[in-house]
């Protein structure tokens, strides 16, 4: 999860905590019933099993527009798997920390997608929706799910460019997220729109 424009870590984290629903900064949350309210802190308090290993890391860095951005991750891996957790000051040396000018790495974070319209045909069964990404290098992200499958399983994304087309689609109430990617990996919050095939 990262937030874009706040001056801390610990700023980040009361917004996430407290005031993840709406109205608020979570660009998920555009009203009361969005799926993406309250999804940060429901992130944050999730209770995990014991036989769990989690790892938790932060950072901070610049935003395409200049403005600051918080990021914070957490990984479950089982017991026994995954890389090594360890991450030394040599470590973050290697990879540009504590350097200025252009010996250091720069990470830009990805710009926000906007959806500009989303139209669906019941009759057809399908949906188009028009996005924009404003970015240079990178790439879009799509997700289209049932109503009925939102919490049951984690959401997949694909790589995907405006207009995402949809069809074949059963009747029901389906949620469309999209996201941008940025080189390095590094996603943007998605952003949502409903649609509906009666």
């Amino acid at each position: 999860m990262w937030a874009e424009g706040l001056v801390n870590a610990l700023d980040a984290y009361y917004q996430w905590m407290y005031l993840d629903g709406f109205p608020s900064l979570n660009i998920d949350c555009g009203d009361p019933a969005a799926v993406g309210c309250w999804v940060h802190r429901h992130g944050i308090l999730f209770e995990f099993q014991p036989s769990v290993r989690l790892t938790m890391g932060a950072a901070a860095l610049t935003g395409q527009g200049g403005s600051p951005v918080v990021g914070l991750i957490i990984a479950a891996t089982r017991r026994g798997t995954g890389p090594s957790e360890d991450y030394t000051w040599a470590d973050a040396q290697a990879d540009g920390a504590g350097r200025s000018g252009s010996a250091a790495r720069h990470v830009v974070a990805p710009s926000h997608p906007s959806i500009t319209s989303a139209a669906v045909n019941s009759r057809s069964r399908t949906a188009t929706v028009h996005f924009t990404t404003g970015i240079i290098v990178g790439h879009a992200q799509c997700s289209l799910v049932g109503a009925w499958n939102i919490g049951r399983a984690p959401r997949r994304y694909s790589a995907c460019a405006s207009p995402a087309r949809y069809a074949g689609l059963r009747r029901g109430v389906y949620d469309f997220s999209v996201r941008t990617v940025s080189p390095a990996g590094f996603h943007s919050a998605a952003v949502g729109r409903r649609l509906t095939i009666a």
